[in-house]
Formats: structure tokens, C-alpha cells, sequence
């Protein structure tokens, strides 16, 4: 196990198989060096005075590093100021005096006191998987989160709840790995958005609360009237804030943050965070073999997909759709069918393919059938020119023939973007252990 430091640090990978964005990755015996850095020159006194303009509601965006600075000072000297600071935020929350900005100094204030008096955080990040592994390549743990206020606090204090999800992950949520020799391992996040934030709501949360799905609204054709029923843990698909950069089996915990987005935070040191215990997994190369029977049927599928004028983006992936062997279904339904074989054969294709058409159409196969390197990621615009978005299948699988386009998007093919694409899925070929017929 890990020992509980007194604010979360993430730390980031070696080396990626692609070029795509890397999390800083300082060693173990930097952690409390970087906690302590803005703070860590100033007196008692100097450090008190920038809390202090930070708890009356003065814009000092260093507040939450100068509480982490604490950190390996006086107990004596800083328990009882964190507690007074505390007690005058009760105080004023109490003659609904606090400002948005002030509330959200409340849970960071406790959390830091609590830390300071040895005692356990408020809050409790409680986790577990989701489903069982093996875990082959591309697929990772889903994670069921839920957030508690801790057994045993009586404090009540503000929090945020719901929001930071319209980049469709809970962006104030995120993920850290260690290897199995305890390395920090932050792995690769190329999670691309144009969107972000999400309606929310700050409410006082006390004793016995829990944030999760909520089984008791009125929508729930399965609830009882008079049982109230826990909430349900929330899916975090570890996928969605990163993933390791080489396969072997690793420990993950998740980390929660009450305003800051830390899945998009390039490093998060300084942040108080609330993170669950740790996870076990493994992660391992997908194997494949492949026939000469199937190369071919892969082969004939890619020259009817190369006849279709525009290029077809999907919102679902394997293995959640098998395709179809209709005659007349679209060339990707009967990709779907090869399954995780057709990945490999279409890297081959896109390694000589030169004509910027079949390599659009290869792009877009690929992400179709994976869910990776999503040509409509800031780093991949232009790599597939004209294309119609599908948001997904009818539950009869009629396929993408007669699955009515729910979306489009117009441009002309741009061969640096491509080349980019491309680089990054000749980089994914040793993620497959791939056997010939």
C-alpha cells in the first residue's frame, strides 16, 4: 500500500508507443519537495498572511499550494490557526455570508486540518472494478466510484455536486497507475474535447451522505415506494482519463477534486485531493490470428468501403456490435463481423496505403471498430476530409446502411494531420500478438 501523502501529486509515464500527450512524471522522492514549493521559503508568519487573504476571499491563486505547504510543519503552530479558520467559515456560513469562491475554500480548509491532526479526510472516495479482466488490448477497467462523507466526521460543509461532464468524462475525477515495482506510472491522456463544464449545484453535505446514481427518482420503474435504496457506484471508464503506456499489471486508485478539473490539469500538484483505495489489473496485447481466408474477406470489405463517397464515423465500437454478413450491408458491418482480426490487417493497408481517400476511409474503420484516435481530435483535423456521423446502431442491427446519419462534417483532406493519424496506429501494431494461419 501506499503511504497517504498530504496532497495527491500525479505522476506521469515513460515512454508512449505514440505521440500523444505525456503527464510530468517526477520521482517518488520529489513528492514532498513539489508539495512544499510555493510555500516551502516562507516564515509561519508570511504563509499565514496569504491563507488569511485567501479564507477572507481575495483572489490568491496559490491558496490550495500554501495549504499543501503545510505540509512537515509545526502541528503545534498550524492546528490551531487551520481551526480557527475553519470555525470562522462555520461561523459565516452559518449567516449565509460565504461567496462561491469562499465555500470552496470550506472542504480544503477541513480536509487540511484533518490531515494536520492525523485524522482521516471527510471524505471518502470508495471504488471498485467493474466486471472482471482479463483486460486486452484496447479495452481497460471500468471503475464504480462513490463518494461518502466519511464515517465517523460530524462536519458539515458545502460541496459541488454534479457538473464538469459535457467532455463527456467527469473531468473532476481522474486516474493514477503504479507499476508492479510501485512506480508512479501516469500513463497516456489523449482525451480531446471541445467541450466542457455541466449544470451543478453546491449543497451542504453532512453525515450520511453519498454521491452516486440515485435509484430512488421517479424514473426508476424498479423502485419501491417507502425503500429507500443506496445510490449505485458512477462508471468511470479508466480509458476516458488515460491509459498505460506498456502492458503488465498494475495497482490504480482514482482521485476526486470538489472544483477543479484535474482530468484535464496537466499536473496536479498542489491540488488537495480525495482519492479511493487502490485496484489490481492486468493489462496485456490483444492475440489475434489470422487465416489467409480472413485476410481476404477483410481485403474485399475495405474495396467495397473504398467505393463509399463519404467517410462513416460511428459512436459505437467491438465488441459491442458484431456487424452483419448481409450482401448488401455497408463494407463496415462486415468488418465488424472479422472482429479484433480486422485491426490488425487494415494497420497493414494503412501502412502502404498512399491514395489520401483510402487512407481517410482506414482511419475512420479503424476508430469504428476501437474507439482510438478519434479523427475528430484536435491533433487529427483534416485527417479524414468529408465524413457522416452515426450516432449509433438500431437495436435490430440493421446496420450502418440503414442507420439514418445523425451528424456530418465537411473539409478537405490535410496530409500532415493524416500523417499523424497514421503514425500513431502503426505505433499500436505491437499492441496485437498477432499468429498467422
Amino acid at each position: 500500500m501506499l503511504d497517504p501523502a498530504f496532497c495527491l501529486v500525479l505522476l506521469a509515464p515513460a515512454v508512449s508507443p505514440s505521440p500523444v500527450h505525456q503527464r510530468p512524471e517526477p520521482p517518488l522522492s520529489q513528492v514532498r519537495a513539489l508539495n512544499q514549493e510555493e510555500g516551502a521559503e516562507l516564515s509561519d508568519d508570511e504563509l499565514q498572511k496569504r491563507i488569511d487573504a485567501w479564507v477572507s476571499g481575495e483572489d490568491v491563486k496559490d491558496g490550495e499550494q500554501c495549504l499543501c505547504s503545510l505540509a512537515g510543519r509545526s502541528r503545534e503552530v498550524w492546528e490551531p490557526r487551520l481551526k480557527a479558520w475553519w470555525e470562522l467559515s462555520q461561523e459565516e456560513a452559518a449567516t449565509d455570508s460565504l461567496g462561491y469562491l469562499r465555500e470552496v475554500t470550506q472542504v480544503l480548509l477541513l480536509t487540511a486540518l484533518r490531515r494536520m491532526q492525523g485524522r482521516p479526510d471527510p471524505l471518502t472516495v470508495e471504488a471498485a472494478l467493474l466486471g472482471e479482466g482479463p483486460y486486452l488490448f484496447p479495452q481497460l477497467p471500468v471503475v464504480g466510484v462513490r463518494l461518502l462523507h466519511t464515517e465517523g466526521e460530524t462536519a458539515t460543509f458545502p460541496m459541488q455536486i454534479g457538473g464538469d461532464y459535457r467532455s463527456g468524462r467527469l473531468s473532476r475525477w481522474d486516474v493514477e497507475f503504479r507499476d508492479a515495482k510501485g512506480k508512479p506510472h501516469g500513463g497516456v491522456d489523449d482525451w480531446t474535447s471541445m467541450f466542457g463544464g455541466g449544470m451543478s449545484q453546491r449543497l451542504p453535505v453532512g453525515p450520511g451522505f453519498v454521491w452516486g446514481i440515485d435509484q430512488d427518482e421517479p424514473w426508476n420503474l424498479d423502485r419501491e415506494e417507502g425503500e429507500p435504496k443506496p445510490p449505485l457506484p458512477i462508471p468511470l471508464p479508466v480509458a476516458a482519463y488515460r491509459r498505460p503506456a506498456t502492458f503488465g499489471k498494475y495497482t490504480l486508485r482514482v482521485a476526486y477534486h470538489d472544483s477543479a478539473t484535474i482530468a484535464d490539469e496537466s499536473d496536479s500538484t498542489g491540488r488537495i485531493l480525495f482519492r479511493s483505495q487502490e485496484l489490481e489489473f492486468e493489462w496485456a496485447p490483444r492475440a489475434v490470428e489470422i487465416s489467409k481466408a480472413d485476410e481476404a474477406r477483410v481485403n474485399a470489405a475495405l474495396e467495397k468501403l473504398y467505393k463509399e463517397k463519404k467517410v462513416s464515423l460511428t459512436g459505437f465500437h467491438l465488441p459491442g456490435y458484431q456487424g452483419s454478413k448481409a450482401e448488401d450491408a455497408h463494407a463496415l458491418d462486415h468488418l465488424f463481423v472479422e472482429g479484433w482480426k480486422a485491426v490488425p490487417i487494415l494497420i497493414d493497408n494503412l501502412q502502404v496505403a498512399r491514395i489520401p481517400s483510402q487512407r481517410a476511409h482506414l482511419i475512420a474503420a479503424l476508430y469504428d471498430l476501437t474507439g482510438l484516435e478519434s479523427p475528430q481530435g484536435w491533433s487529427a483535423r483534416g485527417a479524414i476530409g468529408n465524413y457522416e456521423l452515426y450516432g449509433g446502431y438500431v437495436p435490430a442491427g440493421s446496420g450502418v446502411k440503414s442507420t439514418p446519419a445523425r451528424g456530418s462534417g465537411t473539409g478537405k483532406i490535410r496530409a500532415q494531420a493524416q500523417d499523424r493519424v497514421v503514425e500513431r496506429w502503426l505505433g499500436h501494431r505491437h499492441n496485437f500478438a498477432v499468429k498467422r494461419k
